[in-house]
Parts: C-alpha cells; sequence; structure tokens
C-alpha cells in the first residue's frame, strides 16, 4: 500500500506513521503488563536489603497497635536491648519493606504464583511475534523476549512458593535483623571491654618504657629491651585506638538497624541483667524439639515440598526437609555445648581472679614495708586488673554464647535448606 502524507499546519500526518504508533502502544501495553508481573513476582518471592542512612522511618503499625508505654519507649533516643525487636518491627526499612510488598501479595497459593508467572511468559512472547521481521534489531529484540518467556515458563514449573512461604520468608528475615542487631549491641559491649583493658595496659607499658630506659642509662639494661618496650607501648595504644573505632561502628550499625539516622547519637542501653547458673537448668533435648518447631527455614521448606508439583520437585525438597531437621539438630547441639564451655572458662576466670587478688594483697603489704620494688608492685596490680578485665569478658561471652543458643532454639538454627 502506498505511503500517504500531506502537510497541514506544519505538521506531517502519516497513516503508515500512525499504524506504527498503535503498535507501538500495544507493544508498550503488554511489556508493561509484562513486566509489572515479574516485578510482582519478584516482590513476592525476594525481600529488600536495603537500609538507608536517612531520616528515622515512619512505623508500620497503627497507632493502637501498641500502648503509649511502648510507643514512647521506642520513640526515645535510648536503645535498650529489650526493645530491639520492636525497634525492628516499626522502624527497619528492610522490614517495612518487606511489609509493603507482602501486602499486594498475601493470600496467593502456589498455583495463583505459577499463573502469574506463564501470563508474563505469553505476553513476552506476543511482544516477541510483534517485533520479529522488523529487521535485524527487532529479530534480536525478539529472541531476547523469548528467551524470557521460557525462563519465566521454567520458574513456573518449579515455583513453590505461597503467600505463607513469603510471610515466612519476611518473618525469618526480620528475626534475622533482629539478631544482627543483638550481636552488635554484644560487639558494642564487647570493644568497650577491650578499650578498658587498653586503658589498664597503656600506663602499665608506659611505666615499663620509662623503667627499660632507666636501666639503660644506668647500664643495667640494653637498647634493644627499650625498643621491645616502646613497641609494646605502641601496640597497646594502637590497640585502644582500635577499641574506640570498634565502639563507635557497632553503635553505628544499630542505630542504622533500628531506624535512626546515621549521624544520629543514640544512647545504648545496659546489658541485661544474666544469671550464669541458669544454664544448669536448661533441657536441650527439649530445647532441640522447639528448635525444630520455631525454625523458619525448616517451616518455609517443609510448605515448598507440600506445593511441589511432580514428583522429582518432591524428591528434591523431602532432601532438604530431612537436612534441615539434621542441621537444627546438629546446630542446637553445638550452641549448646559453646554456651557450656563458655560458662566453665568464666568459672575458671572468677577462681584464678580471686586467687591473684589475695596475691595482689600480699603485694601491697610488701610493697608497704619495702620487700619489693615499685616495679613488682606495679605488675602485681596490672595482672590482677587484667584479670578482673579478662573475668568480665569472659562474663559477656556466656551472655553472648547463651544470645546464640536463644537465637538457635527461636527460629534461626542454621539448616542446609536455603532453596
Amino acid at each position: 500500500m502506498e505511503k500517504k502524507t500531506h502537510i497541514a499546519d506544519g505538521r506531517i500526518s502519516d497513516e503508515g506513521e500512525e499504524m506504527r504508533r498503535r503498535q507501538n502502544s500495544s507493544i508498550q501495553g503488554q511489556r508493561s503488563r509484562a513486566a509489572f508481573a515479574v516485578t510482582c513476582l519478584a516482590a513476592a518471592l525476594c525481600f529488600s536489603v536495603l537500609v538507608p542512612k536517612g531520616m528515622l522511618c515512619a512505623q508500620a503499625a497503627p497507632e493502637f497497635a501498641r500502648s503509649a508505654e511502648e510507643w514512647d519507649a521506642l520513640r526515645d533516643n535510648k536503645l535498650e536491648w529489650s526493645e530491639i525487636p520492636g525497634l525492628v518491627n516499626e522502624y527497619n526499612a528492610t522490614v517495612l519493606n518487606n511489609k509493603k510488598a507482602y501486602q499486594k501479595d498475601s493470600g496467593q497459593d502456589a498455583q495463583e504464583y505459577r499463573n502469574a508467572l506463564l501470563d508474563a511468559a505469553d505476553d513476552m512472547d506476543e511482544l516477541a511475534s510483534q517485533v520479529e521481521g522488523n529487521g535485524e534489531g527487532g529479530d534480536m529484540t525478539a529472541v531476547q523476549y523469548r528467551i524470557q518467556a521460557e525462563q519465566l515458563r521454567s520458574s513456573a514449573d518449579n515455583n513453590v512458593a505461597d503467600s505463607d512461604v513469603i510471610r515466612w520468608q519476611y518473618s525469618q528475615a526480620e528475626a534475622s535483623i533482629v539478631q544482627a542487631v543483638r550481636n552488635d549491641f554484644i560487639g558494642y559491649y564487647q570493644a568497650l571491654l577491650e578499650k578498658e583493658a587498653g586503658e589498664i595496659k597503656v600506663p602499665y607499658m608506659e611505666q615499663l618504657l620509662r623503667s627499660a630506659e632507666n636501666r639503660k642509662n644506668v647500664g643495667t639494661g640494653t637498647q634493644l629491651e627499650v625498643l621491645e618496650a616502646k613497641e609494646n607501648l605502641q601496640n597497646a595504644q594502637a590497640a585502644l585506638l582500635s577499641a574506640d573505632a570498634s565502639i563507635n561502628s557497632y553503635k553505628k550499625k544499630m542505630q542504622v538497624l533500628c531506624g535512626w539516622n546515621y549521624e544520629a547519637d543514640a544512647e545504648i542501653g545496659a546489658l541485661p541483667e544474666f544469671e550464669a547458673d541458669s544454664i544448669l537448668a536448661i533441657d536441650p533435648d527439649a530445647d532441640t524439639e522447639t528448635a525444630l518447631q520455631n525454625n523458619w527455614q525448616l517451616m518455609i521448606d517443609t510448605r515448598k515440598l507440600a506445593n511441589a508439583p511432580d514428583s522429582t520437585l518432591r524428591e528434591q525438597y523431602q532432601k532438604t526437609v530431612n537436612t534441615d531437621q539434621q542441621q537444627i539438630r546438629a546446630s542446637v547441639k553445638s550452641a549448646y555445648d559453646s554456651l557450656t564451655l563458655a560458662k566453665t572458662d568464666s568459672d575458671a576466670a572468677k577462681a584464678e581472679l580471686t586467687l591473684k587478688q589475695k596475691n595482689f594483697e600480699k603485694s601491697a603489704r610488701q610493697y608497704g614495708l619495702g620487700t619489693i620494688s615499685r616495679m613488682e608492685y606495679a605488675a602485681a596490680e596490672n595482672e590482677v586488673k587484667t584479670l578482673e578485665n579478662t573475668a568480665r569478658q569472659k562474663e559477656l561471652a556466656v551472655f553472648t554464647a547463651w544470645a546464640a543458643y536463644d537465637s538457635a532454639v527461636n527460629g534461626l538454627a542454621s539448616t542446609g535448606g536455603t532453596q
């Protein structure tokens, strides 16, 4: 058909151009529908990991979801251990994004997800047929569309996700973020103890350096001893600076994960009181069964097994579920063993400290009587202060091991299933 054109009011009217515009409009519409379907599915099957450094996020829950006292605690400028789950739930950017994504896709079963993928694949095929034959560029684009269509159909064939799987994945993500904040909270206090250790060590290293220099000056020491003392002092000073950097790093990470601005200066609450002897009342066998019931990944993989559309996938996910169960049992046992070992180490550190404190009392009396030197007294004093710090670090290690055990029991024991 001959192309007809004419000029009117400075514009070119072209029947052929008009047809192409209508065709392009149709293509754009199908492309948009396909992209929308894929995007929605991706939002359902994946969770965001974006954590901004900007303003405090608005809470996802309505005001009536918590008491006024709870909101006041969450909204103040203090980050308490007990508030971590609530802060993450209300203000963490990842959690808020996941809640929004789930609202779009809740209530769908595995077949509905498969249908969405198949519809998107059909749209890709239609797009391919419309651009095919329009030169080399059109043919290349058609090939890309058909490849995407096949990928979507393959995903549909293998899809085992439903709205419960998505919800559990989001809950697992939230629990993992809570665990990360708790680990940073513990790390913050570990860094404070390391700083305290440095503040004990640096003055003692300075004394040793002065002593080495004095002995060299009177001919009873060597330059090598001076250099070694200087190096030890520099290492202690570097460790002190490193502890300061760690304190700041842990604080910033906690703030961001709990919704504060990166540049904010939140007050970090105290560590919770923990009675180490409560470990003796733990029943690891009962806790293992609890861990199996609570584990997010096992729940996800069990549902995927139920949703598997063919025998091959059912066999695959049955193996995954079996591996999950074995790994959970092993994970809880390992966490319990680490906990009991940490308590044993802590008890040993306390016993050693008690002995050294008695020895220091003796050294103090000897120094008062003039039977030991000032440096001998300083060495005894440094030893007991260092052991006091070590004993506190060992106590914190017990709490750290307990927190890891508690996370394993309450849904986050590691598994072999991550499909």
